[in-house]
This record gives C-alpha cells, structure tokens and sequence, in this order.
C-alpha cells in the first residue's frame, strides 16, 4: 500500500545520485530561479543516504545488465565506485550491506506508518486543517525520529567497517557531491506531507 509514495521519494533521491554515480555533471538551467541562486548545503546524513540508496539503483542495473548478456558493462558498473573511492572488496561490502540495511529499515517505516497516515487523512478531511494534529501525528513523528537514529547508526557502523581512511575518503566523496547538487535535492525521509500520489495533508 505504501509503494506509490516510496517509489516516489526513491526517484527524486536517485535523480540526484546516479548522474554523479556514473562521473556525469547535473545539468545547469539557463535561468536560475531564486531558490537556485542560493544554495543550501544538503546535511551530511542525507547525503550518506542518497548514496546508499542510489547504490542499490546500480547494482540492480549492473544485474539487468548481466542478465541481458552485457557483461562487459555489467562489470564496469558493478566496480565503478569502487575504482572511484579505491575500495577494497570488503570496504565495498560494508558499502553494500549498509545500503540493504537502510533500505530494509526504511520499507518498515513506511510498513508501520502508511496504515495511520491514511487514517490521519481521513481524520482531516472530517475535521479540517484547523483542527490540529491528527491522532496519529506523534506517533509516525515518533517512528520517523526512530528512522533517523537508526540511518546515523549505520553511518557509524559503516565508518567503523570501513576504517579511518577509506572513511575520510567517503566522506570526502559525498561533501563534494553534496555541493554539486541542486537545492533541496536530499531529504531524509519527511513521512509528514511525502505522499504525493495519495494527497495527504498533516
């Protein structure tokens, strides 16, 4: 039930990390708008998760790739990051460990959050946008804060595995895609008002 709006979060995040995955520069527009001209630094934690998640993206088209008969390609991409970052085999198992975990945690959020939200929904088209929070608002506020401490964990854990250099070197990585990236472009996951095909207001 709550695929739509995961799908949707997904794709804005990995519009912004696989062009910079694959050494290609984001597009500039003619005219900047305001919001453009001044940029705001994306937080640190964000751009781990973008990575991460743009990291799965690319290992499954690294597998579509094989599994049309590509191999060449399909290797090159497997590897990509990995001659980029100078990772080791297992520094780039801890990358992708660290991704499957944050994936895995964020499909139970939204397991756990989905159900109330739409209830919520329900309770302010009853109610109105006047009436205050709806019941549920605590407690997905609640399960969303759970989330981020979970995300800033897996850093810590993947930092850990990766040891202090190839750590730095991440960390190096993501700040300098990071500065790259259009305003706004790297959320963490705001379950409040983040289901744009279901129109829920909170």
């Amino acid at each position: 039930m709550f695929y739509p709006a995961l799908r949707a979060f997904v794709t804005a995040a990995l519009a912004v990390c696989l062009p910079a995955a694959f050494g290609q520069s984001l597009t500039t527009p003619t005219v900047p708008s305001p919001s453009e001209i001044k940029r705001t630094p994306i937080p640190l934690d964000h751009l781990y998760r973008l990575f991460l998640e743009s990291q799965i993206a690319i290992d499954k088209s690294a597998v579509e790739l094989q599994q049309q008969g590509r191999m060449g390609q399909a290797v090159s991409r497997f590897a990509y990051r990995q001659r980029a970052l100078h990772f080791s085999d297992g520094q780039m198992a801890a990358v992708r460990q660290a991704a499957l975990q944050i994936q895995k945690d964020k499909a139970d959020l939204w397991t756990k959050a989905m159900p109330i939200m739409l209830q919520d929904r329900e309770w302010r088209k009853l109610n109105g946008r006047d009436a205050g929070h709806p019941p549920g608002h605590a407690q997905v506020d609640a399960w969303q804060k759970e989330n981020e401490a979970k995300l800033h964990q897996t850093i810590a854990q993947l930092n850990g595995r990766l040891g202090p250099i190839a750590a730095a070197q991440l960390r190096s990585h993501l700040m300098t895609a990071g500065s790259q990236a259009p305003p706004g472009a790297g959320p963490l996951i705001h379950l409040q008002g983040n289901m744009p095909s279901m129109g829920v207001q909170r």
